[in-house]
């Protein structure tokens, strides 16, 4: 019961932070998605999660995801990186895609959508602080990608995604928020067959309030809902 109550509180306090950073930057909070991060959480911690009004849940295994017991009304979001020998199960079951890191695992995405008669979302996973070794594409490979969309029969590509260095200063990170915004901008700007310019993924449980200054549309909060260890 007592961690009950500290998972309700800490989703009330982090809507509060959202909504004090968005209104810092003169935004609306009613546009910033919250969604729970789900990773090692038991089913009682999601259920507590959609009690206090969480709609969005975030996967970063597939098998973990098809343990679980089905609930209504939540769309699922896949966030950990995609395997091709995995993309059918995620298709199958996740109605968000957050982490496309190149054209080849997009295309596999939308051929294997076609096969299943489905139309996921999907997100560009991009590596905006440029890190050697880490997940996601280059700005210029997002162009080149956006330019293809003419191809593509089933997915809506509906935004773009980043996973920032690591830092325990949640103020280290905000120019590569900031970047990510722009290039954000850049995109709607332009205007891209497939793209859907619904979600800007960017913000953890860290540095959420300052990617909520910064633009971010989605924040990703696992440790700062749950705990560490969750329910």
């Amino acid at each position: 019961m007592e961690k009950s109550i500290t998972i309700r509180n800490n989703i009330r306090n982090i809507r509060k932070i959202i909504e004090i950073s968005a209104k810092k930057a003169s935004r609306n909070p009613g546009e910033i998605i919250l969604m729970a991060v789900t990773k090692a959480v038991p089913q009682s911690g999601l259920e507590i999660a959609l009690e206090e009004g969480i709609l969005d849940l975030g996967e970063s295994y597939i098998q973990e995801h098809l343990s679980r017991s089905p609930l209504e009304d939540v769309r699922w979001h896949f966030i950990g990186h995609l395997q091709a020998n995995k993309v059918r199960k995620a298709v199958l079951d996740f109605q968000v895609i957050q982490s496309v890191d190149s054209w080849d695992l997009l295309e596999r995405i939308d051929r294997i959508a076609l096969e299943e008669d489905k139309s996921p979302e999907v997100l560009l996973q991009v590596n905006i602080a440029g890190e050697a070794g880490k997940y996601g594409m280059r700005e210029e490979e997002v162009f080149s990608i956006l330019k293809r969309g003419e191809e593509l029969k089933r997915v809506r590509v509906s935004g773009l995604m980043l996973i920032p260095p690591y830092s325990a200063d949640p103020e280290f990170n905000r120019p590569h928020f900031r970047k990510m915004k722009e290039l954000w901008d850049q995109i709607n700007a332009t205007g891209y067959c497939r793209w859907e310019g619904k979600y800007l993924s960017m913000g953890m449980s860290g540095d959420f309030a300052v990617a909520v200054e910064e633009g971010a549309g989605l924040v990703r909060i696992g440790t700062g809902i749950f705990g560490e260890r969750g329910l």
